[in-house]
């Protein structure tokens, strides 16, 4: 009998400590999950915080959103216009010879436009800009480059305008 309790407590023993060893890899696994939870907690409070950050973000936008498109379409046009109209003030005027602006195109054609048109211009004629055209000054024999110029007032410009075909008739 002694020796049946013997081996009883051997065996208890050996399952006592088979029973450890699974414990503890049991509670190794346990402690490496939690370890694994709680970086997924982690991950799941900045995901939520990014998210509440969007849902402001979303909020604000909605609350005033940008242009949608048919705004960027009527902007669009309006700069189309804008640009269109920068033009109506201008003429070209072709024929005069390469040089005889000399070095002040703006002065030339305020003194000569009036003679050349016999228009008289009450207070004088306002041009705000004018140069030749930007391409390369041509070889003898070929026709001149434009001059172009930018009337301060449309109705001088028209005025110039019907002169001239006039004079072409």
């Amino acid at each position: 009998m002694a020796r049946d309790i013997s081996s009883i407590f051997t065996l208890l023993k050996v399952t006592s400590e088979v029973q450890e060893n699974k414990l503890n890899a049991i509670q190794s696994a346990t402690r490496a999950v939690e370890a694994k939870l709680t970086d997924i907690g982690a991950h799941l409070g900045n995901a939520e915080s990014h998210i509440d950050f969007l849902e402001d973000a979303n909020r604000v936008l909605e609350a005033n959103p940008p242009a949608t498109q048919s705004e960027v379409d009527i902007l669009h046009q309006k700069v189309d216009d804008l640009e269109n109209r920068t033009w109506w003030n201008n003429l070209s005027f072709v024929r005069f010879l390469e040089g005889c602006e000399g070095r002040d195109a703006l002065a030339f054609l305020r003194d000569c436009i009036p003679q050349l048109l016999d228009i008289d211009f009450t207070g004088g004629l306002e041009i705000d800009r004018a140069h030749r055209s930007l391409a390369r000054r041509k070889p003898d024999g070929q026709p001149p480059t434009a001059i172009l110029a930018r009337f301060v007032w449309f109705q001088d410009r028209e005025r110039i305008a019907e002169a001239a075909r006039k004079m072409e008739r």
